[in-house]
């Protein structure tokens, strides 16, 4: 009989540890997935910008991976008159990162923003792997040769 409580109480430590490593595993799944899916959106808005050279500021528009996360509450978009905002959450962060699109008469450029307040674990797993990512493309302005 004491030999089943030991076997019981093995398999209850081995079945917590389990389920430690499964969360882990989905958080990480998490962080590859929205990573993947931001890069994908800046390879949109740059193709885009690329071959009409310009961009209307609506990011949905030329971004068929945004307009999906905007539908499924996983970002959101913020207009103003010469700037849009994609607000993309990754975990609980609801503005994690922030691509940021600047349009003028004169210029637009394409950045990437990372909000660099936030502790949560799936927030910087995705800020580390997008960390190369977080530079400023001119798309039109006063450096751009034509």
């Amino acid at each position: 009989m004491i030999e089943l409580i030991f076997v019981i109480v093995i398999l209850g430590i081995l079945a917590s540890v389990a389920v430690m490593k499964l969360n882990a595993t989905r958080e990480d799944a998490q962080i590859s997935s929205i990573s993947g899916r931001v890069s994908a959106i800046l390879g949109e808005i740059s193709s885009h910008a690329v071959a009409s050279a310009t961009l209307d500021g609506n990011v949905t528009h030329y971004s068929n991976i945004a307009q999906e996360m905007v539908a499924n509450g996983e970002a959101t978009v913020e207009n103003t008159a010469d700037t849009t905002r994609l607000k993309i959450r990754a975990g609980e962060v609801p503005e994690c990162l922030v691509l940021k699109i600047i349009h003028s008469v004169t210029e637009e450029n394409l950045s990437l923003e990372m909000n660099s307040d936030e502790n949560d674990y799936v927030c910087r797993g995705v800020q580390r792997q997008l960390a190369d990512r977080n530079v400023t493309l001119r798309i039109r302005g006063r450096i751009a040769k034509y």
